[in-house]
C-alpha cells in the first residue's frame, strides 16, 4: 500500500464535553494518511488516477464544522468513514489533535487516532 500524508490541516469544530465547551469553535490539526495504489497515476502522472490532496483537505474541514461533537473519537471515526468514501481510497488513518483551555499548562494536545480500511470488495 502507497500513503500521501497530510499533515496539520487546520479546521475549527464545536467539540468538547462539558456542554459549555461546545459553545465555541475550538481550532484543531488533523493529520491524514490515504493509502492506496499508487501505480497507475504514477505511470500516467495524472492527478485523476490519483486521490486529490485538496479535496482531502476540504473533506475534512467541511466535516469538522459540520456538527457539534462531544468526543474527538467521534469526530475521528466519522473523517474516516468519509474519507473510505473518496475514489481509490483503501486505508486511511486520522489524527485529531485539540488544545484544551481546561489543560493549558498540563498538556500540549490531546489526540485521537484511528486507522480504518475499506473492506474487500468495496
Amino acid at each position: 500500500m502507497d500513503y500521501i500524508e497530510i499533515s496539520g490541516i487546520r479546521c475549527r469544530a464545536r467539540i468538547g464535553v462539558p456542554d459549555q465547551e461546545r459553545r465555541a469553535y475550538q481550532e484543531l490539526r488533523v493529520d491524514v494518511s490515504c493509502g492506496f495504489d499508487f501505480t497507475e497515476a504514477t505511470e500516467h502522472d495524472n492527478l485523476a488516477l490519483s486521490v486529490d490532496y485538496e479535496k482531502v483537505v476540504d473533506l475534512v474541514q467541511r466535516t469538522a464544522e459540520a456538527s457539534v461533537w462531544a468526543l474527538l473519537e467521534t469526530l475521528t471515526d466519522t473523517l474516516c468513514r468519509a474519507l473510505l468514501l473518496m475514489p481509490r481510497m483503501q486505508d486511511v488513518e486520522v489524527r485529531v489533535r485539540k488544545y484544551p483551555v481546561d489543560l493549558q499548562g498540563r498538556v500540549d494536545s490531546v489526540s485521537a487516532v484511528m486507522r480504518r480500511c475499506k473492506a474487500a470488495g468495496s
